[in-house]
């Protein structure tokens, strides 16, 4: 598919992007409507771990995206793809700012929509004795449900969440 040699020209580390393969990433951050550019785009920030010249163009993205008219949607299938992560990054670079830039309406409409997602990951116990894979995907699964919900008090904000129609 164009998404996956578009991937494979930017290369596995978007550290190592230079020249056409930095171009390449930016193009395909202007295609991040089409699912598969969005699900190749994901995976290259959540194995990303240092922070560069790709954080400022995903960021302008991420609020394209958010304004646009499938912002809804759009919000929907990051979050979505955000759990199967190894990392937070794809929370942090990419959801969060889509929020931060979002108007109050979408984010209201956000949250009422994924709260009890986010409320039941916060809900599951670690039992002791289990694998370390599992206690990681649990702190990562806390990790994110926190942050999402420090959001949710930054952009809809305490007045309206305690309103009698929220």
């Amino acid at each position: 598919s164009v998404a996956r040699s578009a991937a494979l020209a930017v290369g596995s580390r978007l550290s190592e992007a230079r020249g056409a393969a930095a171009a390449t990433y930016c193009a395909l951050l202007e295609a991040l409507v089409d699912q598969h550019v969005l699900e190749v785009v994901t995976t290259l920030v959540d194995e990303e771990l240092e922070r560069g010249w790709w954080d400022s163009a995903l960021e302008s993205s991420c609020v394209v995206m958010a304004d646009g008219q499938g912002g809804t949607e759009a919000l929907q299938r990051v979050f979505a793809i955000c759990w199967s992560g190894r990392t937070t990054a794809v929370v942090e670079r990419m959801l969060l700012p889509m929020l931060r830039h979002s108007q109050r309406a979408l984010c209201e409409e956000f949250y009422s929509n994924n709260l009890d997602r986010l409320l039941s990951e916060l809900s599951v116990k670690y039992r002791a004795g289990g694998s370390r894979a599992v206690l990681r995907a649990r702190c990562l699964a806390y990790t994110r449900a926190f942050l999402l919900l420090t959001t949710l008090f930054e952009t809809v904000g305490r007045a309206a969440i305690q309103s009698s129609r929220s």
